[in-house]
This record gives C-alpha cells, sequence and structure tokens, in this order.
C-alpha cells in the first residue's frame, strides 16, 4: 500500500492516535453556487429566494438558467467568483463536531487538539490569506487553543482515503460525489466506511425534479437518495442532507436536518 501523502500534516507531539479531524471544502463552507450565479445572472438568486425554489431545488437547476449553462460558468469558477459568496449552515454543523470531539477527549482523557481541514480547490490563495483565513474560521467555531485550522489547496485526486483514513473523522463535501469518484482506485486499497461524507440530496445530473424521483422510489421500491447511500455504504458512510444545509443561511430554513 503507498504511503499515506501529507503524512505528518502539522501534527503536534502531544497529539494522540485518538486525533479528531473534520474535512470540508470552501464550496461547503460558502455558497458559491448563489455566488457564481449573481455574478454571471444578476437577479436570478434574489428570485430564487423568494419564491422558497432556491432551498427546496432537486439539481442544481436555476430557472431561467438551465443546468448546463450553470454548470458551464460553474466549472469554471475562480475566487473572482466568490465577492457574492457568503456562510452557509456547515459552520454550524462543524462547530457542533468540535463540541462533541472536545467533551470525547476531555472525559476519555485523550491528549490531543480537533484538527480541521479546509480546502480551497479550485480557487488559489496565497498562504497570508489561507492562515488569516483559518484564524477566522477557526475564531467561529471555539477558542483558538481548542482547534487546530488548515487551510489548502488540493485537488479530489490528492485528498486520498489514505489520508482520510488516518486524519478525517467526519467530512463536508458539496461535491463529495465528484470526489468519490476520483478515489475510485483508492477505494480498492482503503475504504473508510466508519467515516460518514455528508453531501447535499441533489441530484447531480439536473435531469430529476422531486416529482420524477417520487415516482422513481415508487416504480424501483427505494427513494434515489436512500438507495445511492446504501450503495456507496461499503466505501463510505454516505449521508445525504437537505441541499438548504449548503446554501445561504434564510429564516425560512433554520433547521439542520
Amino acid at each position: 500500500m503507498p504511503s499515506v501523502p501529507y503524512e505528518n500534516e502539522d501534527s503536534d507531539p502531544n497529539d494522540s492516535v485518538h486525533a479528531r479531524g473534520i474535512y470540508t471544502t470552501l464550496d461547503s463552507l460558502l455558497d458559491t453556487r448563489a455566488s457564481v450565479l449573481e455574478t454571471y445572472w444578476p437577479g436570478v438568486i434574489q428570485e430564487l429566494l423568494l419564491s422558497g425554489a432556491y432551498h427546496s431545488r432537486a439539481s442544481d437547476t436555476f430557472p431561467p438558467v438551465s443546468h448546463a449553462e450553470f454548470k458551464a460558468k460553474y466549472d469554471e469558477r475562480k475566487h473572482e467568483d466568490l465577492k457574492h459568496a457568503v456562510m452557509t449552515p456547515v459552520l454550524s454543523l462543524i462547530r457542533d463536531d468540535v463540541r462533541c470531539f472536545q467533551h470525547e477527549i476531555l472525559v476519555q482523557g485523550f491528549r490531543s487538539t480537533p484538527r480541521l481541514f479546509i480546502n480551497t480547490w479550485p480557487y488559489q490563495f496565497t498562504k497570508e490569506w489561507c492562515d488569516e483565513f483559518a484564524q477566522f474560521i477557526g475564531l467561529g467555531i471555539t477558542a483558538p487553543h481548542l482547534l487546530k485550522v488548515k487551510v489548502f489547496c488540493r485537488t479530489p485526486e490528492e485528498v486520498s482515503t489514505l489520508w482520510v483514513n488516518r486524519f478525517v473523522n467526519v467530512m463536508y463535501d458539496y461535491h463529495g460525489m465528484d470526489w468519490m469518484n476520483a478515489q475510485a482506485k483508492n477505494f480498492e486499497l482503503q475504504t473508510i466506511a466508519h467515516v460518514p461524507l455528508f453531501v447535499p440530496a441533489i441530484d447531480l445530473t439536473g435531469n430529476h425534479t422531486h416529482e420524477s424521483m417520487k415516482e422513481l422510489e415508487q416504480q424501483e421500491g427505494i427513494h434515489p437518495v436512500v438507495d445511492l447511500e446504501n450503495t456507496a455504504s461499503p466505501l463510505v458512510k454516505l449521508q445525504q442532507l437537505f441541499v438548504h444545509n449548503f446554501s445561504i443561511i434564510s429564516p425560512k430554513t433554520t433547521p439542520v436536518f
């Protein structure tokens, strides 16, 4: 089995084998979908938010913008397209995870500090920006000495299942299905069926609506969301959340589950 990339991950000599790690992406912490929409199709996101369609969508299709039109722009996104991006409830979910880890560490007497890994890919930033962002996010979660935050830019191929198995206990990734596809060969070497991977419950092809998925459920006897989670279970503990958990926070979508 090949060695784990980024093997030490800036580990502290006081950390034990019981260290707890959370992995997420900038596209999960920030609603970059809304930002790209506002950048290239001004006004569309406002209409979708007012109607409630944005937070209840079944795919990244934003009428009058087609799935193909949006995907073409989104796939080429760059840091200049983040000017309208705002935080999502993912930060609150991570905050809860950190509190649970801290309690577990205290109760069981582990000498370790939880870690949060934030992947900015495909956006390229300076080391100074990454350090400042790490500090900003860390302060939004807990006291600085109670959490280590590391910000980096790695392709989905570079975030191997070998690395996840060693350093990560929970994953939040809007594009988690793409990451799974990129890790197909590594899953043959290392499965991570014990690691929850939280992704949005949406159709990535843009071909389905909630109604068509209900029709599939009636035909197949199982909802596509449940079917996908069951199919992935030998590899990773796939958990699909309502898409509003990965979207701009709205008073209408206070619950995170």
